[in-house]
């Protein structure tokens, strides 16, 4: 709240209030900075190549989803969104670590890729749903990279629902 006072004046003291940034703005941010994260559009033998990218790409992308939360009231639905897909986030670097050596990502063959590509196929399916539910929401076009992850039917609801609302 603190930081949103930017200007205000009254008999007493000065304040000034700057009002929360549009959700749909936020929500245009993260979708375009998810568009470019190779964790969620490169194939699965891409990735258990580049094991060590793939924790940095989560706490990457954690770091983004919180950093934009900081715009938003929490009980927003784009906020609800962003709290679940950093939730995916947490999960799924859980169990990445709870495998191998976090500072060792090259044992992961020797303990079981498919506990990873486990791991990671949650993760893109978590923020498929909420790519998704925030892309119909506030009538955002995504990149057809990220497609993929999105749920069955998604495309074309995300089109129907546009249509509908006039986007």
């Amino acid at each position: 709240m603190v930081r949103r006072i930017t200007g205000f004046q009254t008999p007493i003291f000065g304040l000034n209030w700057e009002a929360p940034e549009p959700d749909r703005e936020v929500a245009k941010r993260v979708l375009i900075f998810l568009e470019d994260q190779r964790l969620l559009t490169s194939s699965y033998d891409v990735l258990l190549q580049n094991l060590h990218y793939v924790k940095d790409a989560i706490f990457r992308i954690r770091n983004k989803l919180t950093e934009e939360m900081e715009h938003l009231d929490r009980s927003s639905p784009l906020a609800q969104s962003m709290a679940a897909m950093r939730a995916a986030c947490r999960k799924c670097l859980d169990q990445l670590e709870r495998y191998h050596c976090p500072l060792c990502f090259h044992d992961i063959r020797e303990l079981g890729a498919e506990i990873i590509l486990i791991a990671i196929g949650e993760l893109r399916s978590t923020f498929g749903i909420h790519i998704a539910q925030i892309s119909v929401r506030y009538g955002i076009d995504i990149e057809k990279d990220l497609e993929p992850i999105l749920p069955n039917e998604s495309e074309a609801h995300i089109k129907h629902e546009k249509q509908h609302n006039g986007v």
